[in-house]
Formats: C-alpha cells, structure tokens, sequence
C-alpha cells in the first residue's frame, strides 16, 4: 500500500517464519507476486527441530516455552478461550515445545480438533518446496541450535531445488 508502483517485491522469513515462507512460495507457486526471496536459519521440520530441543538444548527450551505462554497464550488468552478452550488449556499444560506445537493446531489451522500431525503435515516446507518458482536465498548457522543446517537438507535443496543457493 506504501508503494502500489513497486516493480519488484521480495521477502524474508528468520527461522520459523522462513520456514512459513518457503510454504507460501512453493503454496503459491508461479502466482506470486514475489520476485526473490531470503529465508534465514530455516526451519525445515520444525516437528524435528523442537522434538530435538528437548534433549540438546533442555533449558533453551523451557526459557522458549515460558515466553510462548505469557507473551502469546496468556496475552490472548480471553480471544483464544472464545475459539477453543480445551485448546487453550492443552497450550498450557504442554511440557515441551513439541507438545506446545500439537496444542496450538486448532488455532494454525483454523480448526477446532485439528491435530499436530495435520499441523506438521500442512506446513512442511520440504513437500512445496519443489513448487517454488523463485530465487531463494538461504543461509543457516552451522550452530543454530533450533534449526540446525543438517535440517535444512543441504544435499536435497542444493541438488533438487532450481534458483536456490544454500549458504
């Protein structure tokens, strides 16, 4: 809206959001508008990556947890009981980040009784990403500790994935 005569758009996605990046892309196909794209420390599986957490970086994990409840579940925590209170309680009691993931589903996916498998499955950057139709940049810390460059499939999107440069 700031610019409506922009001839180019790109975007960038920093961990999990470009994890949600590369789904919109390969999602959307030849039909976005976008004309590149960077996505930092990706997050490839992020089923993986948090379940991987709990023993690698335990209290990384717990401070992670802490904040997603009092800066997200508990701020909103009146307008998400409105849409699904079992929802939210399952939030709440999650111990891990990977039950947190499962919990939220209903709220992700728009659907009371959504499941974290449905979850996983719907946004799994890896099953669209052959439909991405533009350059990606991707660059990934050998030492990210949520999202390590080994979940990034660096053999996989250097071989497989046109326009794509893994850095």
């Amino acid at each position: 809206r700031a610019h409506p005569r922009a001839s180019f758009l790109g975007m960038v996605g920093v961990s999990a959001g470009s994890g949600l990046l590369i789904s919109y892309l390969g999602a959307a196909g030849s039909a976005t508008p976008v004309g590149a794209a960077c996505a930092i420390c990706p997050a490839w599986d992020v089923g993986s990556a948090f379940g991987a957490m709990s023993e690698a970086q335990p209290a990384a994990e717990r401070a992670m947890l802490a904040q997603i409840r009092s800066r997200f579940v508990r701020r909103n925590e009146r307008l998400l009981r409105a849409y699904d209170s079992a929802a939210v309680d399952a939030c709440l009691a999650a111990q891990s980040l990977s039950d947190l993931l499962a919990a939220h589903a209903p709220f992700a996916m728009r659907r009371r009784g959504a499941t974290g498998d449905e979850y996983f499955a719907a946004h799994d950057p890896m099953a669209v990403r052959r439909n991405v139709s533009v350059p990606v940049l991707v660059l990934n810390a050998e030492d990210d500790f949520v999202c390590p460059a080994s979940l990034a499939r660096p053999d996989v999107i250097v071989r497989e994935q046109p326009g794509a440069l893994l850095l």
